[in-house]
């Protein structure tokens, strides 16, 4: 409507403006960039992630070159190609990963070797320290295109992004390649709003699976088979359905499919209205007037085994950390 289009003009004139003031550097020729990524953690810990910026082909998907892993809502891609449109550039590159034995990570340590210090760093409020090295080097460009090249990819987050790219028309997508064994995924919990633990347990005894009252302290011993599910002031932990491999292992497929669908009757179009999402590595409290179902973090190589597969997770599975940070690359499209 009027209010949107508005929206996203005043995004254009925005973007305009940082322009103007000479915030970004254009590069007249194809470039390749060395990105780090330095994420401070809570327990003092820093966890740290270094790859490659460039494009990827949106004939990859087609090819099975670069595979996704989660499922997409059509509306939403939509929408982002329409923010395209209107404002002209990408500005958050989707990230992707390659399998550890791909030899990206040794490949990257050689290249920074010859480089020296970042042309880029910066620190953000939030502890993540971003590092950005051009690579100028022919050969160093040539090796890791080499070695891209012969490997598939991996959509680790961005898939509506990277949706909207291919609606748009355009011819690759502006991407960021990790290593696998560098990232870290963690769990998105679900928030059911509307509904009582009461209720639930009683859809939960007619379609007869078990449950039993559990406290705080027993969210990280409970079986793997179970899904620990809060209300204020109370905790169960529920029996449901467990796979040997494959999706049928995971929690945030059994969640979806078992408890929210077959158990509750939330459905895809009622789900937007009733569910929320928590991410995060430590469990929240149950929020007033709804459930709080707790996921597992699911493994980045079950992640990967899943897209070799062609098979897709519910949105919202995985919560990669840190995220590639919009505005620090513009793509013009």
């Amino acid at each position: 409507g009027a209010v949107a289009s508005e929206v996203l003009a005043s995004n254009r004139r925005a973007l305009d403006r940082l322009i103007d003031r000479g915030m970004f550097t254009e590069e007249l020729r194809p470039q390749l960039y060395v990105y780090r990524l330095d994420q401070q953690l809570p327990d003092g810990t820093t966890h740290r992630q270094t790859g490659v910026v460039g494009g990827l082909a949106i004939a990859d998907f087609e090819l099975g070159e670069l595979r996704p892993h989660e499922r997409i809502h059509h509306d939403r891609a939509a929408h982002m190609a329409q923010h395209l449109d209107a404002v002209g550039v990408q500005s958050s590159p989707v990230a992707v990963a390659v399998r550890a034995e791909a030899g990206l990570g040794p490949a990257l340590v050689r290249c920074l070797e010859a480089i020296g210090a970042p042309a880029i760093e910066a620190r953000g409020r939030d502890g993540l320290t971003q590092q950005i090295w051009p690579i100028r080097s022919p050969e160093s460009t040539a090796e890791l295109i080499e070695l891209l090249s012969r490997v598939p990819s991996y959509l680790i987050d961005g898939h509506h992004r990277a949706a909207a790219t291919a609606i748009h028309g355009e011819s690759w997508l502006l991407t960021a390649v990790f290593p696998a064994d560098e990232l870290r995924n963690q769990a998105f919990n679900r928030v059911v709003h509307g509904v009582t633990l009461h209720e639930l347990l009683g859809q939960l005894e007619r379609a007869g699976y078990p449950w039993r009252a559990i406290d705080t302290s027993d969210l990280a011993e409970r079986d793997r088979a179970e899904i620990a599910v809060g209300a204020p002031g109370a905790w169960v932990a529920v029996r449901l359905p467990l796979g040997d491999v494959g999706l049928d292992c995971l929690d945030p497929v059994r969640i979806d499919s078992v408890l929210l669908h077959d158990v509750l009757g939330l459905d895809s179009g009622t789900r937007g209205r009733q569910i929320s999402y928590l991410p995060g590595s430590q469990v929240p409290s149950p929020p007033a007037g709804a459930l709080l179902c707790v996921s597992r973090p699911v493994e980045v190589s079950a992640i990967l085994d899943a897209a070799d597969a062609g098979q897709v997770l519910p949105p919202k599975s995985t919560y990669f950390e840190p995220k590639v940070r919009s505005g620090v690359f513009l793509r013009t499209v």
